[in-house]
């Protein structure tokens, strides 16, 4: 059971890989199951995968956090893309084509936002930012007055409190 926000769902990546794709890709000791062992070994370590691949495509542009919280629908389809691919490949096996072709799709997207494009339906913040800043407007923008006294001292340009 993942406990960090992620792109994704487990229930998505299910509904991706149908009940048989999950007992595929999870149920490794062939007992007709697919437990908790199993479902974190496969399934929710291929939606963390997802998500830093996608975190690594968003970080010039906004915090990995802000994008998580966002509950994207593009965001969540490529992450379902990547996610389900990862799962099934885990150990060897040989991917769908059909999924395949999902994840190069996803992977060219994710390109395409790295060299500058946008996510559609993403809000992004204001410019300047960057991994580790904060994305606040320039001075000019933002009228706070940190002198002290404020503000109750009369501004420069001759009216306000006084």
């Amino acid at each position: 059971m993942l406990t960090t926000v992620e792109y994704c769902a487990e229930t998505d990546v299910q509904n991706r890989l149908t009940v048989n794709g999950v007992s595929f890709v999870g149920d490794r000791n062939n007992d007709g199951v697919v437990d908790a062992s199993e479902w974190a070994a496969y399934i929710d370590t291929a939606i963390i995968y997802a998500g830093n691949i996608i975190d690594a495509a968003l970080t010039e542009f906004i915090h990995p956090a802000q994008a998580r919280g966002a509950a994207n629908a593009w965001l969540l389809d490529r992450a379902v893309d990547l996610a389900a691919v990862r799962a099934v490949s885990q150990g060897g096996r040989d991917v769908p084509p059909q999924l395949l072709a999902d994840c190069n799709f996803a992977l060219a997207e994710l390109e395409r936002i790295r060299q500058g494009g946008r996510v559609p339906g993403l809000v992004y913040p204001v410019p300047p930012y960057g991994f580790g800043e904060s994305a606040r407007l320039p001075r000019a923008c933002n009228p706070h007055d940190p002198s002290p006294g404020y503000p109750y001292r009369r501004s420069h340009l001759g009216y306000g409190p006084s």
